[in-house]
Order: structure tokens, then C-alpha cells, then sequence
């Protein structure tokens, strides 16, 4: 049944059945988004004993369709989450424990799509580990991914991978790739296992704090010329740690002398500058 109208939905999904469905097979559902024209909406926010669902492949969720399922362990089925902000993203002071791996249709990630779902390791499309072309903000963050290729990235959004397990891009790399042109704040803030780092594309720093708590981190490399954005403090950008990393620059990188790193940045008015200073620095791009 394809459940395009609210008054069949809410017939079988009511606040009587929303404590206690376990099991829930919409594959006849194309679409949860809702249409215009239509009085229907369709999602499953606060479904807290949901554990398992079957659904089309392609089905396409709505913003918020999963959010705060808790108990949600299984989606059989390949779902289309481009268009819906915290899709499976969990409530104020709740965590998804048990939905270890789910399918995709697509390469964007929105915002808070996989909030604080802490076991999620593995993403797939089309058979293999998902390489994203778009992370939104928060998209990712406080999940179980250990590997992830981010050289396609087009978009990284704040906090995306923030307090993620993320090693590498695969199991065979020692270092994570990232192709963004912008890195915002906080984007792999509280990544403890995160070590080596290459930022192919990269061109501007927008916020402070991306590497903060970041504890193991020990390289760094930039193969294009980076300059910060500005309205922000980016004294942090590192989390102080930079005495503990080697980095790699661009050989036409400005600011460089000796260990120091000097950039500026506007400041309202103003222009500030903020130095960084590393365990070793070296102006090349190839090792």
C-alpha cells in the first residue's frame, strides 16, 4: 500500500501504535515526501520500539522520516535520504545503538542525516562503501565509519564527521583524502583516531576548531595554496596541537617561515593574523 493519504495514515500510524510497532513493511511506498495538492504526510519520528523495515529500493525518505528511532536496526532496501535533513538523525539525549549499516541511492548526505547514530560503520551504494560528493552539517557526526573516501566531496558541512571513529579513506590507506575546497568548522573536530590527512582541492579554511580534539593527528597536507575566510576566530584551527604535526604546503604557500605558519583574516574591519607553528613544515606537494 502506498499510504498517500492522511486519513488511511493515520488510521494505522497513531499515537497508540507508536510505542509499540516493531516491525514494518512500506514497500509499496514510493515516496514519504509529501505532495502537493495532497493532505498526506508520511514519517516515523519518535517510533521508539521500531527495529526493522522493509522498503523499494530508491524509496525516498522525508526530512526527519526516521528520526529518533532508536530501536531501528534494519533497513532492507536501498533509501534515497537527498532530500531529508535528519532522515535517521536521533532526539535531544537519545542514541541509535544497533543500526550498524544501511544502503543509499544517492551521494549527498544531508545535515544531520546519521546524527548520533553510534554504530554505523558501513554506508553502501551500489554495492560499495558510499564516497560522498556532499556531507552537510552534522551529516555524519558521532557515528562508528572508520573508512570513508571524501576525494570526491564537492560540499563539507560543520561538524560533519565530528566525533566519528574515521581513520582513513579505505582499509588500505594510512591517510584520509578530502577533496572540499571549503573546510568549515569543527568539520573533524573529536576525531581521536584520525591521524594523516590530505586535502586535495582545499582553498580556504571558513571556521575554526576543525581539528580540535583530534588527538592523534601527526600530518597534514594542503596541495593547493589555502587562505582563511573570514568573521571567526581561527587560533584553534588546529586544536593546539601543532607541535605534534608535520604539514605539507603548497610550494607557492604564503606565510611560511621556518616552523611558523602566519595567515590573515578579516575581522569585521579588521584584518588579524594568527601564526601556527609545527613540528616541521615543507613547502611541496609530492613525497
Amino acid at each position: 500500500y502506498e499510504f498517500e493519504d492522511d486519513v488511511v495514515n493515520k488510521a494505522f500510524f497513531n499515537d497508540e501504535v507508536k510505542a509499540t510497532l516493531a516491525s514494518l513493511d512500506m514497500s509499496g511506498v514510493r515516496s514519504m515526501l509529501p505532495q502537493f495538492g495532497i493532505e498526506r504526510t508520511l514519517s516515523f519520528e519518535g517510533y521508539t520500539n521500531l527495529a526493522e523495515v522493509t522498503v523499494q529500493d530508491g524509496m525516498v525518505v522525508s526530512p526527519s522520516g526516521f528520526a529518533g528511532c532508536i530501536a531501528l536496526a534494519t533497513v532492507n532496501g536501498a533509501v534515497d535520504v537527498t532530500n531529508a535533513p535528519k532522515a535517521f538523525s536521533m532526539a535531544s539525549n537519545s542514541v541509535n545503538n544497533v543500526l550498524k549499516s544501511i544502503e543509499v541511492t544517492g551521494t549527498e548526505i544531508p545535515s544531520y542525516a546519521f546524527y548520533y547514530c553510534k554504530a554505523l560503520e558501513t554506508i553502501e551504494y551500489k554495492g560499495a562503501q558510499l564516497a560522498p560528493t556532499v556531507v552537510g552539517d552534522a551529516g555524519l557526526a558521532v557515528t562508528a565509519i572508520k573508512y570513508m573516501d571524501l576525494s570526491k566531496l564537492t560540499s563539507l558541512g560543520e561538524k560533519a564527521f565530528k566525533m566519528t571513529k574515521i581513520i582513513s579513506s579505505n582499509k588500505n590507506t594510512t591517510y584520509l583524502e578530502v577533496g572540499a575546497a571549503e573546510i568549515p568548522a569543527e568539520a573533524f573536530s573529536g576525531c581521536a583516531d584520525l591521524k594523516m590527512v590530505k586535502f586535495t582541492n582545499a582553498t580556504t579554511i571558513t571556521g575554526d576548531k576543525v581539528f580540535e580534539n583530534a588527538t592523534t593527528l601527526i600530518q597534514v597536507k594542503f596541495l593547493k595554496v589555502v587562505s582563511l575566510g573570514s568573521g571567526t576566530d581561527f587560533t584553534n584551527v588546529f586544536g593546539g596541537k601543532e607541535g605534534s604535526i608535520d604539514l605539507w604546503v603548497n610550494p607557492e604557500q604564503s606565510g611560511v617561515n621556518g616552523l611558523n605558519w602566519t595567515l590573515e583574516y578579516i575581522n569585521g574591519k579588521n584584518v588579524e593574523t594568527v601564526k601556527y607553528t609545527f613540528k616541521s613544515i615543507q613547502k611541496k606537494i609530492e613525497d
